[in-house]
């Protein structure tokens, strides 16, 4: 079966790619709920289930610095959307990119450290 770590990695990558669709969406599309670090799945899932079964791993708690940092990586990106910038913030999509990879790679990593 699917283990709720490649779930999360699903939801993840899912996640990032709705916010570079919003780069490229012609009508303003409201996200701001998903734009929280704690209502989005991946933190919903980590202060919550991921917690209860990784919270004693240093590993699970290093994927929060980099979870806020991809949020803040995305609030800014759409900001710069809703400020008319629209060509500023699909140049620095890559940003947001490498720190989506980079939380892949970590929860690839916490479920082979089991």
């Amino acid at each position: 079966g699917t283990t709720p770590l490649t779930l999360m990695v699903i939801e993840h990558r899912r996640w990032v790619s709705q916010v570079l669709d919003l780069l490229d969406a012609e009508e303003d599309v409201a996200m701001s709920s998903a734009l929280h670090s704690r209502r989005c799945h991946f933190g919903r899932w980590y202060y919550g289930a991921g917690a209860s079964r990784f919270g004693h791993l240093a590993a699970f708690h290093s994927l929060e610095a980099l979870h806020t940092k991809i949020h803040a990586a995305a609030n800014e990106l759409v900001a710069l959307v809703a400020a008319g910038h629209r060509a500023l913030a699909r140049s620095r999509q890559g940003e947001l990119l490498v720190l989506r990879d980079a939380l892949v790679d970590a929860l690839v990593a916490l479920g082979s450290d089991r």
